[in-house]
């Protein structure tokens, strides 16, 4: 008889450890299930994110301007006057060069608050791209080297500002345009430099 409760005993102890270990893989199963559902939907909606910017860039609407056409802007007006390419730039005392294989870009612009009120002018977002969709930042070394830098400005309603900013690019840019963004559009500038 012991026997026989010592096989029961086993065989309740087996089917309870069989039965635990069988539970815990369904419920990794579920686990696993659930994760999967939960990765799945986090990737469509990144990809739904990233379709969406990729329908926002092609909207982007590109205007092309030449040099002396006026852009009014959100807050501003900008008109290039006239363009330089140099190496050197030595109007003030103390005189920049340009990296060996770049050349400096001098833009004689006028700028013009066309809001009601002051604020501060800054060329962040205002860039040169070139033939190989190359972007090119404002130039902020030369601040010695350029008279009448418009790298910074506080702009007074209706008062036109004039001077020059300043852009190091490759040298081998064929063509290169100025390009701002209008704020609240889609709207992109650019003005044919070269």
């Amino acid at each position: 008889m012991s026997r026989s409760k010592a096989v029961i005993a086993i065989s309740i102890i087996l089917s309870i450890a069989v039965g635990f270990f069988a539970g815990i893989e369904y419920k990794t199963y579920q686990l696993r299930k659930v994760m999967s559902e939960i990765s799945e939907v986090f990737s469509n909606d990144t990809n739904n994110k990233s379709s969406e910017s990729e329908k926002t860039e092609k909207k982007t609407i590109v205007i092309e301007k030449k040099i002396g056409d006026e852009i009014s802007l959100a807050t501003l007006k900008i008109k290039v006057n006239n363009i330089e390419e140099k190496n050197i730039l030595s109007e003030s005392s103390q005189p920049a060069v340009a990296k060996e294989g770049a050349k400096f870009i001098v833009i004689d612009a006028e700028i013009t608050n066309i809001t009601n009120g002051p604020f501060d002018y800054d060329s962040n977002g205002v860039v040169i791209i070139d033939n190989k969709d190359r972007k090119f930042e404002d130039y902020g070394d030369v601040f010695f080297a350029v008279d009448n830098y418009l790298e910074q400005r506080a702009l007074q309603p209706s008062i036109a500002e004039k001077g020059k900013l300043v852009y190091e690019i490759a040298d081998d840019a064929e063509h290169y345009s100025l390009s701002v963004k209008k704020a609240g559009t889609s709207e992109e500038y650019r003005i044919s430099l070269k």
